[in-house]
């Protein structure tokens, strides 16, 4: 789900990006051993939040279809702080 205007997030170049997984238990286990770890902000639950940049959303996408995790939602959203400041 994405909020927002297009026009805001064209500017923004960091976002949170929001997966829920199926099996969470394997993608934090992928997602540790990889360069992703470092832009995992947060997890709880089946839901991994990732700050990237929009360039970064379809590479993190193949990374984890590549990996077999099955992806059961994604969404973004806008880094707060950088639509105010």
């Amino acid at each position: 789900m994405v909020e927002g205007n297009v026009s805001e997030f064209a500017l923004v170049s960091d976002l949170m990006v929001s997966v829920e997984v199926i099996d969470a238990e394997k993608t934090k286990a992928v997602i540790a051993s990889s360069g992703w770890q470092q832009k995992l902000k947060s997890s709880a639950n089946s839901h991994l939040d990732f700050n990237i940049a929009k360039h970064e959303i379809p590479e993190l996408n193949k990374f984890l279809s590549e990996q077999g995790i099955e992806i059961f939602q994604d969404g973004i959203q806008a880094n707060i702080r950088r639509l105010l400041f």
